[in-house]
């Protein structure tokens, strides 16, 4: 290839809208990773506006790609299979780098992300990698802290020459890394859960490498506000929230008590209550709660420390005195047995519940196959990691058939921005802004013979244009104009 045909062929990604984005990928993860074939089957990009079309041809392509919002006229055929030499590609392993909760309380949901991550990592290298390349997972334990964990992850992009980070749960974590990676690092990074809207409204508000792929507080918080006015308590005149006490539960019970009270104007907070992550004795703050008599209690506890507060709180009657709403219940459903969770409970699982989308063969599939390897149920921080994988994985990809070389950094995030897939959880789409948008889910808990922890029935599924702010619109701006 002559220096002339590559920087064309850059300049093509350069001007094309943003990057070529808005990929759509049809089929999942069984067909995604599909071994190579002797047979190719063809992919074909589509840019509307353009005459023609770049085909794409690849061993075990199932599906149509679509690439919207090009503004140059390009057209060019690339045939990739495994059973040739690809041209430009490194010849050494290909390395992410997870950062998750391996230990602690948050471990029940950080453990997610671990295992999404190596049954993915282990399927692609079994289809022959990300172009021939084997995947290398290397993990850092969120549980050492801000500071530690920048070190750690300054050291796995420096000296261990990871090229893609991925999973990150803690907004605190999350916020802390994010200005290293966009000034330092510059590495693909996309962070499975973070969710608090500070992160892309307030600490990076124009990121180029930071991505998030779950669906984040205001998402989760509005919808919530919209199905307690609506199905779940219409009357509720007073209300108390306990919360973590760090970014994310601040920005939920703000989102959350500003909403509500902004779409029923007169509702009383009667008591706010803050604990640190790892707290073991709920007790004073559940007795404060009962003697300021709410209506509706308000939590964005998760995983082990929801369990620890769950427990307290049955035996001293919450659950019976009040209704409440479980944000972020999604933590680790399956470990919520029926010994010790009530019925009755409005609970959060952002986009991922083992039952829904409903017959959805991608999820039943993903089900199936997680299910026997870990004896659990998928959570969001899975989902999160596996759609941050599977998109990073197609970007390559994309920019090897567009490009005929293996695409630099700068390709590759723009190739991920407005990508859109089609996951076991259903439709997501990576806004301009970097926040993946999707279905919320949230169900009043119950106890069935089926299962030892709590389903959800009914359901209530909310669509993102319902409850995500506008791109370039802060959260509480966007509810103060209701």
């Amino acid at each position: 290839m002559s220096e002339k045909e590559k920087i064309n062929r850059r300049d093509y990604l350069k001007y094309t809208g943003a990057g070529i984005g808005g990929l759509v990928v049809g089929g999942a993860l069984g067909y995604l990773l599909k071994p190579a074939e002797v047979i190719e089957k063809t992919a074909t990009v589509t840019i509307p506006g353009v005459e023609k079309t770049v085909t794409v041809t690849a061993p075990g392509v199932v599906s149509t790609v679509t690439v919207p919002g090009a503004t140059v006229t390009a057209s060019r055929t690339v045939t990739v299979t495994t059973e040739k030499p690809k041209k430009g590609i490194p010849s050494e392993p290909l390395k992410i780098g997870l950062t998750t909760f391996l230990t602690g309380p948050a471990a029940l949901e950080g453990t997610h992300a671990e295992a999404t991550a190596e049954l993915l990592v282990e399927e692609i290298n079994a289809a022959g990698g990300i172009l021939g390349r084997k995947v290398e997972l290397l993990k850092v334990d969120e549980a050492i802290g801000a500071d530690a964990l920048i070190k750690a992850v300054r050291k796995l992009v420096t000296e261990d020459k990871v090229e893609f980070l991925v999973g990150l749960i803690s907004s605190g974590n999350g916020t802390a890394l994010a200005p290293v990676i966009e000034n330092e690092l510059q590495v693909p990074t996309v962070y499975g859960t973070a969710t608090t809207r500070r992160l892309f409204e307030e600490v990076i508000p124009k990121p180029k490498f930071v991505f998030r792929a779950s669906n984040y507080d205001p998402m989760e918080c509005i919808a919530a506000a919209k199905i307690v006015l609506k199905y779940f308590y219409p009357g509720v005149k007073r209300i108390a929230g306990i919360n973590p006490d760090y970014a994310f539960g601040r920005d939920e019970w703000e989102i959350f008590s500003k909403a509500l009270m902004k779409l029923k104007p007169g509702i009383e907070i009667v008591y706010e209550g803050w604990a640190p992550l790892g707290t073991t004795d709920f007790t004073p703050h559940i007795s404060a709660i009962l003697a300021s008599k709410p209506d509706l209690v308000f939590t964005s506890f998760f995983a082990g420390d929801l369990i620890t507060l769950v427990k307290q709180a049955g035996p001293m009657g919450l659950f019976k005195a009040t209704k409440v709403v479980a944000s972020v219940g999604g933590s680790a459903y399956s470990d919520f047995k029926k010994e010790f969770f009530p019925e009755g409970v409005l609970m959060g699982t952002r986009q991922c519940f083992f039952t829904y989308p409903p017959k959805f063969p991608p999820m039943e599939e993903f089900v199936r196959k997680y299910y026997a390897r870990t004896k659990r149920y998928p959570i969001y921080t899975g989902m999160g990691t596996w759609h941050g994988i599977m998109a990073f994985k197609t970007a390559i990809e994309l920019g090897y058939g567009l490009l005929g070389e293996w695409p630099d950094v700068d390709t590759i995030v723009k190739l991920m921005e407005r990508m859109s897939m089609i996951t076991p959880v259903g439709y997501r789409f990576i806004r301009p802004d970097h926040q993946t948008v999707g279905y919320q889910i949230y169900g009043i808990t119950k106890h069935v013979p089926e299962y030892d922890f709590v389903v959800l029935d009914p359901m209530y599924i909310y669509p993102p244009e319902e409850i995500a702010p506008p791109v370039g619109v802060k959260t509480l701006d966007w509810i103060n104009t209701w």
